[in-house]
């Protein structure tokens, strides 16, 4: 019995030193998964940190080209509005229009609205309505300067725009205008006409909404 003691005894110590030994080898074990769900939870996070971070690239790239965007359409109509380049197109226009170019009635809008008196040597013209009305105007006028082979000179004077319909869509120029008709057969005349005229930034270019004119002095 004493002999079997004795082996239980050794059996018992050889399984508590089984257990001690096998203790560092679980620990190890353990702390290598704890350190592979680590590096996975790291790898995870790093992964949602940089999908974000690339979201918010986007978001910042498209926030500065709609404000570069903005910036661009500003600065045109700035310049589409300045005085130097409105006198330019209108300008441009009156030599369209008594020139009898067909494109002078492209300047107006569809919906364009007219009040136009004109007080001349061969009486005086109303014009009210709109493209219709304006463009059959417009014929009349460049016929009668294409049989006589007038020339012409517009000076503008006093001169303003006002900008409107953010942002800047629209402009209101007022003006004074004196032009000058010559021909071989007539004398020279002079025209003059205080001008209201509502411009409009459109796809195809300038072009004009509204037109008051109060002129005398013409054919």
């Amino acid at each position: 019995m004493h002999k079997r003691r004795m082996g239980t005894a050794q059996t018992g110590y050889g399984t508590h030193r089984m257990h001690k030994a096998c203790g560092p080898v679980q620990a190890a074990m353990s702390m290598s998964g704890d350190t592979e769900f680590c590096q996975a939870t790291a790898v995870k996070k790093q992964g949602t940190l940089s999908c974000c971070h690339s979201i918010y690239e986007n978001i910042m790239r498209k926030l500065f080209l709609l404000a570069l965007a903005c910036v661009a359409y500003y600065a045109h109509a700035r310049f589409s509005f300045s005085e130097g380049r409105v006198q330019s197109w209108l300008a441009g226009h009156s030599v369209r229009a008594m020139s009898g170019e067909g494109n002078a009635c492209d300047d107006y809008t569809s919906d364009v609205q007219v009040s136009l008196v004109a007080q001349g040597a061969r009486g005086r013209w109303e014009v009210e309505g709109g493209k219709y009305e304006m463009c059959g105007y417009l014929k009349q006028a460049s016929a009668a300067f294409t049989v006589l082979q007038a020339r012409t000179h517009t000076r503008f004077n006093d001169l303003q725009v006002r900008p409107g319909g953010f942002p800047w869509t629209t402009a209101k120029v007022t003006y004074t205008s004196q032009t000058s008709v010559s021909a071989s057969h007539i004398p020279t005349l002079t025209v003059e006409s205080e001008d209201t005229v509502v411009l409009v930034r459109t796809l195809s270019g300038t072009k004009i909404k509204s037109y008051e004119s109060r002129s005398t002095g013409g054919l």
